[in-house]
């Protein structure tokens, strides 16, 4: 049973339009690696990611198999095709959003950490402790960001769990 209480509608991007800075992507797709992680997490979600928008060019970051790295929207959206649920909280400068980026740029993926966001959530044991961000999985990245002290123990839906407790609203398709 998956820990996400309320349903939310999920949506392909057919264009970045609605995206604005600092909004968080939490996503899907049917994928056998995305279908095993909403497994194995008795989750919804496998997937979370941030807009980062520079002079009205939208770029997307997140951690995937090759490591913390910044895409454009067109070709994070044509490779990935992800459903997706947006949330969006206060606003946040460029410089802002990059400065809290940078440290995490180039970060190898954090394969290990599947396996112990899987116990975690299976038996309710965290195996490992707190880490720096050598490697990262892609939720763990984007709660850094946003300084969540426990994001390295966090899958994709401890993320959009922790987004809408701290206020961030979900955005609806043309918002």
């Amino acid at each position: 049973m998956s820990r996400i209480s309320q349903k939310q509608k999920k949506m392909k991007l057919q264009n970045s339009n609605i995206l604005r800075n600092g909004d968080v992507l939490h996503c899907t797709r049917n994928s056998f690696m995305s279908k095993a992680i909403r497994y194995f997490t008795v989750s919804k979600i496998s997937h979370t990611a941030l807009v980062l928008k520079i002079y009205g060019n939208v770029f997307i970051v997140d951690s995937q198999a090759d490591g913390t790295r910044i895409r454009t929207f067109e070709d994070w959206n044509s490779k990935y095709g992800y459903d997706i649920i947006i949330t969006r909280g206060e606003k946040i400068s460029e410089e802002d959003l990059i400065d809290s980026i940078k440290p995490y740029l180039n970060s190898m993926y954090g394969y290990w950490d599947i396996f112990k966001h899987i116990i975690r959530t299976r038996f309710g044991v965290w195996i490992g402790s707190k880490r720096e961000g050598k490697n990262l999985i892609c939720s763990e990245f984007v709660l850094r960001v946003f300084g969540n002290k426990d994001a390295y123990k966090s899958d994709p839906e401890d993320a959009y769990i922790w987004f809408l407790e701290n206020d961030f609203n979900v955005v609806k398709d043309g918002e």
